[in-house]
């Protein structure tokens, strides 16, 4: 199946059916069984209220990164996205930052929380967000930044539900 960049995650971490987030949003796969799949992506929906112009290019959104936080009872979405700063050029967008989204179902509605990393400056790039939640239920976030004013190198901090 076509999906650059998958994002695997069980409903409720119920390990039972499994949904698939792929770059671009181009596709949302869903299955129970990893024989049969079915692409949910008409019936995703999205609340991007303050994001910029830029970000809301769904089809510019790279890696998305999705757990279940059962605490919250929401799943956490953190993705790479054109910032605001950002031009698009004949290779992509110039800048990037890593946004945030919430949602209840797995198929949303996605809500826009904010950006939670935001490039500094022309040709800074945040992505591949990777969200681990460790045995003890602390939730972590890795990602790659490189280009304009910062160090090319993989980066990672604690997250909450703030």
């Amino acid at each position: 199946m076509a999906c650059a960049d998958p994002a695997v995650f069980s409903e409720q971490d119920a390990g039972q059916t499994f949904f698939v987030y792929c770059t671009g949003m181009s596709h949302v796969w869903k299955t129970s069984d990893w024989v049969h799949f079915t692409d949910q992506r008409n019936s995703v929906q999205f609340q991007l209220g303050n994001l910029s112009a830029n970000g809301q290019h769904l089809g510019s959104w790279w890696a998305p990164g999705i757990v279940y936080a059962p605490g919250m009872a929401k799943y956490i979405m953190w993705v790479s996205v054109p910032d605001a700063m950002a031009t698009q050029i004949s290779t992509g967008w110039d800048t990037r930052s890593l946004a945030v989204l919430t949602a209840t179902m797995p198929i949303g509605p996605w809500t826009y929380q904010g950006i939670a990393v935001q490039a500094g400056s022309v040709g800074e790039h945040y992505i591949d967000p990777f969200l681990f939640r460790d045995h003890d239920g602390k939730h972590y976030v890795y990602w790659k930044q490189y280009g304009g004013n910062v160090a090319s190198r993989i980066m990672g901090a604690a997250v909450n539900g703030t």
